[in-house]
């Protein structure tokens, strides 16, 4: 506790990680399905001696596997081969590519022995990451993407995709400090807007209280300083805040939560967006199938993959056409056969293959119907 009496507050963040297990608690007692994904991107902050357990120690909350295998507790196996079977279940059972979003360090697996599309949950999250993640259910970019992802050999993720540009201009990465830094920043990356084929006006998509949030916290007036505190990454506020500090405060934790650790950028295409902080001029900015916003993709600089007499496995397949399976005893069979009827050995060289950079907000392409008109091309991530 040492650490947190000097440098804050040591109840706050205690109430923090009590209000979490409570959470899930209520949920629990609530009858409300636990799925893997939530419960694994709720806890990643927690440490554990054993980096399996950050998986293993979760599987007895789960109620809801949906259409895949559970995952069991098997210690015999590797750390990579832990989260790779983890990563197969999860975008199996959401049916989408979502769950390549958020934290893409590498605390525990070898980058050249697991796959960029392998999350490594003992790496820690982004700060506010969480919050971030749990706003991905507002958008649908990927829902129209027809087609199946499949798992070929080597580890190579095979998507239905939509191109939306290049990477062409890169801003600062937003630093969660003080406000006025952070108004440098943004400020920073306005500057960007003209190389946008169509500019987004700030503030013009934020209607009543969190337009007038952005005009408070974008306001120079000195009276606004010292109204917050960062203590122990948290912002605090003093008592008595009127109406006007109140909304500039909600806007930048909103920002913070949003775009912290993030940077701007603009593609070729002309539009805008924010991605991960190690997004650079050259990524390509790719819509995978099911996936709720678009993902930055970095071409792999290994040589062309062969997949040498390989069958491919069907993680989960989107069709416009319902598929009607009988229920009973063999309606898992039928299922099975529905996924791998479509399956045959592939012997193609795989090239260009990618890398998942991170996820990303691109101004105009987040919803469904934005996208109907674009052309369908597959993606291979290593």
């Amino acid at each position: 506790m040492y650490p947190y009496l000097t440098e804050g507050q040591p109840l706050s963040d205690f109430a923090r990680l009590v209000s979490v297990i409570e959470s899930t608690r209520i949920e629990w007692r609530s009858r409300t399905p636990l799925v893997a994904l939530q419960l694994l991107r709720k806890f990643r902050s927690r440490k554990a001696s054993d980096p399996k357990d950050k998986v293993f120690a979760l599987l007895g909350l789960v109620q809801y596997w949906g259409r895949s295998q559970p995952v069991s507790a098997d210690y015999s196996h590797s750390i990579e081969t832990t989260f790779l079977g983890t990563m197969m279940m999860l975008i199996s059972s959401t049916e989408s590519l979502s769950v390549l979003a958020g934290s893409t360090g590498r605390a525990c697996l070898a980058k050249r022995r697991a796959p960029s599309w392998v999350i490594d949950w003992s790496f820690p999250e982004e700060e506010n990451e969480y919050n971030r993640l749990k706003s991905l259910v507002l958008y649908s970019a990927g829902a129209n993407l027809q087609g199946s992802v499949r798992l070929h050999g080597g580890g190579i993720l095979e998507s239905p995709a939509y191109w939306v540009g290049k990477v062409e201009v890169v801003g600062d990465e937003l630093v969660v400090q003080a406000a006025t830094k952070m108004r440098k920043t943004v400020s920073s990356w306005e500057s960007l807007l003209a190389y946008a084929e169509d500019p987004y006006i700030p503030g013009e998509s934020l209607k009543g209280a969190a337009e007038s949030g952005w005009e408070q916290w974008r306001s120079a007036d000195k009276k606004h300083n010292r109204k917050t505190s960062l203590v122990g990454r948290h912002w605090l506020e003093v008592p008595n805040l009127t109406d006007n500090e109140k909304r500039r405060n909600a806007f930048n934790y909103a920002l913070s939560c949003a775009s912290g650790r993030r940077r701007f950028f603009v593609t070729d295409e002309g539009h805008i967006g924010i991605g991960p902080e190690d997004v650079t001029e050259g990524d390509d900015i790719f819509i995978l199938c099911g996936s709720q916003v678009p993902f930055v993709l970095r071409q792999a600089s290994r040589k062309p993959r062969a997949c040498q007499n390989a069958i491919p496995e069907t993680l989960f397949r989107k069709s416009r056409q319902r598929q009607y399976i009988p229920a009973g005893r063999d309606a898992n069979e039928g299922m099975l056969q529905t996924l791998k009827g479509e399956a045959s050995i592939c012997n193609r060289v795989h090239w260009p293959c990618y890398t998942v950079v991170g996820d990303a907000y691109v101004h105009g392409v987040m919803q469904e119907e934005q996208n109907i008109e674009r052309t369908q091309t597959t993606v291979y991530i290593v």
